[in-house]
């Protein structure tokens, strides 16, 4: 019975080891994958811990105090933990979000949010208005032509139209490098 009772415990503690939560204590961005030193507990110190990111997406995240990390440890090992999720709770922005609403931020207020089919861009002490377009200065043109290139990419721009409204000859080169690159894009995919 005393067998049966200490394999169970390694277990046990093996189960209690799998997952940890930690503060990120400082990030090596020279690597592959992020690598992080954090704190687990009050006193064990956790160095080299691989950061795990979403496919296409990436970030690095400045060290505070409110840094925090979920860890998985394989078999439970403590010297094979991979951060699988980073967060800082005195970044995220709670209070501009709302069931459905998806927002890409950083800890200087930079704001990209998504809501009902519309996107707003700005800052935490901006008020955005929700657009199916980025804010842009410039003409109504430009921002219909815009629009039409984000929202449809069904056919190519008619900038001889555009050119009659008297736009920016500077913004028509652009847009035609923009509709060639946009042009090559559909023809990859």
């Amino acid at each position: 019975m005393n067998v049966i009772k200490k394999a169970i415990e390694i277990l046990q503690r093996r189960v209690f080891l799998l997952v940890g939560r930690a503060i990120v204590t400082a990030i090596d961005n020279d690597t592959s994958a992020q690598s992080l030193k954090v704190t687990i507990f009050t006193d064990e110190v956790g160095d080299g811990i691989e950061r795990m990111q979403n496919y296409g997406f990436d970030s690095w995240p400045a060290v505070t105090d409110t840094l925090e990390a979920v860890i998985l440890y394989q078999n439970g090992e403590r010297s094979q933990g991979v951060a699988v999720c980073v967060h800082d709770r005195a970044a995220r922005p709670a209070d501009e979000l709302a069931a459905g609403t998806s927002i890409q931020y950083d800890n200087a207020g930079a704001r990209f949010k998504a809501a009902g089919g519309k996107v707003a861009i700005g800052n935490k002490s901006s008020s955005a208005a929700m657009t199916s377009t980025p804010p842009v200065s410039g003409s109504n043109e430009l921002l219909e032509i815009l629009d039409r290139l984000l929202t449809s990419l069904q056919g190519p721009v008619d900038l001889a139209s555009v050119a009659s409204t008297g736009t920016n000859s500077l913004i028509l080169a652009e847009l035609a490098l923009l509709q060639a690159d946009l042009q090559n894009i559909k023809g990859v995919l």
